[in-house]
């Protein structure tokens, strides 16, 4: 498992050690869940055996997963998610994950978007002509296919 770090705290919000401990496993890191939802599983799996033509039975038969975090990481996460003044990011280079307040990203969203230097107005919309040209390769790559 690949861990990352909290290298910047950009918010208000004091994050402890749990907090830290929980985003250090990533953005892309999903808790196991504590009860497995067999009556779901079991169903949807017989239900795909009946749709294959299998002839075969299914015992709801399931062991669960070790949990992958503490109750406190879970409690952490718990907090974070139910916190509407922030946001949880990726850094742009690293693996690093940044915490700010939301009031701040979107401010600095709104100050590189009225930036006239990055950003400028387009006389004509350029996607009918990427368009033409996306299929008009995809065609010629189509007939060198057998």
């Amino acid at each position: 498992m690949q861990f990352c770090s909290v290298s910047s705290n950009l918010s208000t919000k004091q994050l402890d050690e749990s907090h830290i401990s929980a985003l250090s496993k990533g953005l892309n890191f999903a808790p196991v869940s504590k009860k497995v939802p067999t009556a779901h599983l079991v169903t949807t799996i017989k239900d795909a055996i009946r749709r294959s033509g299998v002839s075969e039975t299914v015992a709801p038969k399931t062991r669960m997963l070790p949990r992958n975090v503490t109750a406190k990481e879970m409690k952490a996460l718990k907090d974070l998610a139910c916190n509407e003044d922030i946001l949880i990011l990726t850094a742009d280079k690293g693996k690093a994950t940044v915490v700010i307040n939301k009031a701040d990203y979107d401010a600095k969203m709104l100050t590189m978007l009225r930036d006239d230097n990055a950003n400028c107005p387009v006389k004509k919309d350029p996607t009918s002509p990427l368009e033409r040209n996306m299929n008009s390769m995809l065609l010629s790559l189509k007939r060198l296919t057998p």
